[in-house]
């Protein structure tokens, strides 16, 4: 059954592409490169382990939120919820962080962005 629907969603998807693919090129548009420099490619993978990281936050957070809304008043519980809540945006800041301050720095050593005179 599921080699049935992966096969169709795979014909679907091929078929759409090519649709795109011919439907630009009649309006004279030109396909793009499909080359990656390596520091394109570093930046993706950036983007999918920033991405992730976020996932995990978001994760934490619901997690932290489900035991803060279920303690039912007991002290220890809700502190242990505060305490995963807060570690969870501390990392997520860190993360957001670290990865500005690389793409902040990968654009100004690439040349993208020009220091004032």
């Amino acid at each position: 059954m599921l080699i049935i629907i992966q096969s169709i969603f795979a014909s679907v998807a091929m078929a759409f592409d090519g649709g795109l693919q011919s439907t630009g090129k009649g309006m004279g548009f030109e396909t793009a490169s499909t080359e990656t420099t390596i520091s394109e490619r570093i930046g993706q993978y950036m983007g999918v382990a920033v991405s992730f990281l976020g996932v995990i936050f978001l994760c934490l957070a619901i997690y932290g939120g489900y035991l803060w809304m279920t303690a039912q008043g007991e002290e220890k519980k809700v502190a242990e919820a505060k305490d995963i809540i807060k570690r969870a945006v501390i990392g997520l800041i860190i993360v957001v962080s670290a990865y500005a301050i690389t793409a902040f720095v990968g654009d100004f050593a690439s040349g993208v962005t020009t220091p004032s005179a």
